[in-house]
């Protein structure tokens, strides 16, 4: 028993994250899965992930964008995407298709989460760069290292996302740190 504390369901797993969101739910992803707690309540409730594997998903990293969805980053599962809250049903987040007809995204380690700006979130992945998905156009598409190309990533093993005060987004590699700003067309300047 948990001792009326709500913790049951995550009693000796490992907790990978925990994010409270704007409403006041906290949630916390682990290696048991992902579990969310109402602003006033005791318990933690699962929240499940349908990955088409069988296995649970195990949450890395979350975010809530600016229209109050959910975003949940996983160990092998890719990303996905709660709407209302958290109230609706998580729904993975599907790339463009590569030529073969296999999504890109899917079975892939997600490290960061950042929406850049209003309707545009950037998943950062370890060994494929970022997948940037527009909402409002239901589009995605890639940003990576191009060893031929200096305004591209400093490497595809992304570390870290992050929206800064000004709007400024900073994004950290394993071979180092980059810089983009939202409002203008240039993608990354590198440090």
């Amino acid at each position: 028993t948990d001792g009326g504390s709500g913790w049951s369901g995550l009693a000796g797993t490992r907790v990978h994250v925990v994010l409270r969101d704007s409403a006041g739910a906290l949630w916390v992803g682990s290696a048991a899965g992902l579990f969310r707690r109402e602003p006033h309540g005791d318990q933690f409730k699962p929240v499940r992930l349908l990955s088409g594997h069988g296995a649970q998903p195990e949450p890395q990293t979350l975010a809530e964008d600016s229209a109050g969805r959910l975003w949940v980053g996983t160990l092998q599962h890719g990303a996905f995407v709660l709407d209302d809250r958290g109230q609706g049903p998580a729904r993975p987040v599907l790339e463009t298709m590569s030529p073969d007809g296999v999504d890109l995204l899917r079975d892939r380690q997600i490290v960061t989460l950042a929406e850049v700006q209003p309707g545009e979130m950037w998943i950062g992945t370890v060994g494929q760069g970022i997948v940037s998905v527009d909402l409002a156009q239901g589009e995605t598409h890639r940003i990576r290292n191009v060893p031929t190309w200096p305004m591209s990533l400093p490497d595809n093993a992304l570390r870290d996302l992050h929206r800064d005060r000004a709007g400024l987004v900073w994004v950290a590699t394993n071979r180092g740190i980059s810089r983009h700003d939202p409002r203008q067309s240039a993608i990354l300047t590198r440090f």
